[in-house]
């Protein structure tokens, strides 16, 4: 069974000051995002049967919390602005099986949001996974999950949240097992501050302050420096204060640079936790830089979906093997943005 702690006071400080959650009854805390959302499958699935569909390109830990659970799912391609292709929703619908509630759990990758599913399937349960996200008061969904993990836009050691729209899930919620270890989660928390604001400098080169060029020579350093050189990502991002106003900006700056060629056709949206790029045939001097992601871990989601589809899920498929996810932390300088720009134009021209 999933446990829960006490707030980490990072999250205390930075998540309901942006929401004004902190009195609501129907915000339950736990662990782990993960945790949250298997404890939320597993309530849906005891009241009635439910059918899950999915995006086909999304964490492999949302899977694990979903599959672990219930035999009854399935997969929806993406378009080209990353939420459920339409047409391959309704192909996806029309195969549910007869009495099963139908559930949608739209992903708001990289922080993007997603249509509003309640205002168009008013009969379905509408799960949105804002685990790269940040919870909205204002949502229409039955329920939300957030995370608090190393490198999401609110970050903790760990943390997952669900907010529903009725307090129905409250017993079941009060019945699972708590961990509260008041002086661990604080002590973990400080750590953490001291780290990223006095320590972390001393240790390696971040994008906060980018000097690292495409083929420069790298100098040996200490173990403890390469060490922390693999926490750089997520120890910078998860640590700042979320400033959407900057990560925007960022975001813009992006937008405006990068040939329009290699950009999915985002609209007016923003992404607010990576910048997602499609690069045809990977250059891998574009992604030796600081910062830059395939996120292969995706992958595994995009294998098990195409399976169980038994066809290639295009938009997916290019998200999995043809993109990368740019930095988009506020904490990236402008001078950081304007290189990435640059390199990337230069080193993927041809090949988008």
């Amino acid at each position: 069974m999933p446990s829960y702690p006490p707030l980490f006071p990072y999250v205390t400080r930075h998540f309901l000051a942006q929401n004004p959650l902190s009195r609501n009854p129907c915000l339950f805390f736990f662990n782990h995002g993960r945790s949250a959302l298997a404890f939320l499958v597993r309530q849906l699935q005891a009241q009635e049967r439910c059918f899950f569909l999915l995006p086909s390109y999304t964490c492999p830990t949302v899977l694990k919390s979903v599959l672990g659970q219930t035999e009854d799912y399935n997969f929806v391609d993406l378009d080209e602005d990353l939420d459920f292709e339409l047409e391959d929703l309704q192909r996806v619908l029309a195969e549910v099986p007869a009495g099963c509630r139908v559930v949608l759990l739209p992903t708001h990758l990289f922080g993007i949001p997603t249509r509003d599913y309640k205002k168009l399937y008013p009969d379905f349960l509408v799960i949105e996974d804002r685990a790269q996200s940040v919870i909205s008061p204002g949502s229409t969904a039955d329920f939300q999950i957030g995370s608090f993990g190393r490198g999401k836009l609110i970050g903790a050691w760990n943390g997952g949240v669900i907010l529903a729209k009725d307090p129905g899930i409250t017993e079941a919620y009060r019945r699972v097992p708590a961990q509260r270890d008041f002086f661990k989660s604080y002590t973990l928390s400080f750590a953490q501050v001291l780290i990223s604001k006095y320590l972390w400098s001393l240790l390696e080169r971040t994008p906060l302050n980018p000097e690292r060029r495409v083929g420069q020579e790298q100098q040996p350093s200490l173990p403890l420096r390469r060490a922390a050189g693999l926490k750089t990502r997520w120890m910078t991002n998860g640590l700042a204060a979320f400033d959407p106003g900057r990560r925007l900006a960022i975001g813009g700056a992006y937008r405006q640079g990068i040939r329009l060629e290699l950009q999915y056709a985002l609209g007016n949206k923003l992404p607010l936790l990576r910048y997602p790029i499609k690069i045809g045939q990977l250059n891998q001097k574009v992604l030796s830089r600081i910062g830059l992601s395939q996120l292969k871990s995706y992958r595994l989601t995009y294998e098990i979906a195409r399976q169980r589809r038994g066809r290639t899920l295009e938009g997916a498929c290019r998200l999995a093997y043809q993109s990368c996810f740019l930095p988009q932390h506020e904490l990236l300088s402008d001078g950081y943005v304007q290189d990435t720009i640059t390199q990337l134009n230069q080193h993927t021209a041809g090949s988008a």
